[in-house]
């Protein structure tokens, strides 16, 4: 927490306006992530400081973020609405390689709507997306998706497919981060089937 409340107040002090913007998001979601709850004025200056035009990556974004914190914090329909603001933004700016970590994302929160329908289609266009991209990072989240799909509908033998590819994917391409997210459903899987003992 304390590099976070020095990225703040360095921010601050260069007057740059969308670092701020970033700094005060790290440190709202890590406040959250913490136990603290929502900093709720730090949240609205991150938004309102953000800069729509900035190169940066979406997992970086005040507004996705926002999204996040809202759909983790019980307000399903409001994160969901805004995270399809964000999809959208991302699709007619032709900028569908940023659109894996919103799609994951994306899919969890309509699971926790109980739209299983809507999760589907987004995890439908995810593969799709990731199959023109021809890389890994998008495959491995499209398949985690799929993985996650199939194991909330029971389908054990597609669902374990699914998160071994989606591990491979995510060892070609050397992200951890990925690996997490797959182990994540792997884990689900396991859990719902009863599998609670280590292996």
């Amino acid at each position: 927490m304390l590099r976070a409340d020095e990225a703040v107040s360095d921010a601050t002090n260069l007057a740059q306006p969308h670092l701020l913007s970033q700094a005060l998001i790290m440190r709202v979601m890590l406040h959250f992530l913490r136990g603290d709850g929502v900093d709720e004025s730090s949240l609205r200056r991150a938004v309102e400081l953000e800069d729509l035009q900035a190169d940066i990556s979406t997992a970086f974004s005040p507004s996705v973020h926002n999204a996040l914190l809202l759909a983790l914090s019980g307000h399903l329909e409001q994160g969901r609405e805004q995270m399809l603001s964000v999809r959208r933004r991302c699709i007619d700016a032709g900028e569908e390689g940023e659109l894996a970590f919103i799609d994951f994302h994306l899919v969890l929160i309509e699971l926790w709507r109980g739209s299983v329908a809507e999760a589907t289609l987004i995890a439908e266009d995810a593969m799709e997306r990731a199959l023109l991209l021809n890389g890994d990072l998008p495959l491995s989240v499209a398949l985690s998706v799929r993985g996650l799909l199939f194991a909330y509908s029971g389908d054990e033998e597609d669902a374990r497919r699914n998160i071994i590819e989606a591990l491979a994917a995510s060892e070609r391409c050397g992200s951890y981060r990925l690996r997490e997210w797959t182990v994540t459903a792997l884990g689900f899987l396991e859990l719902s089937l009863g599998n609670t003992r280590r292996h």
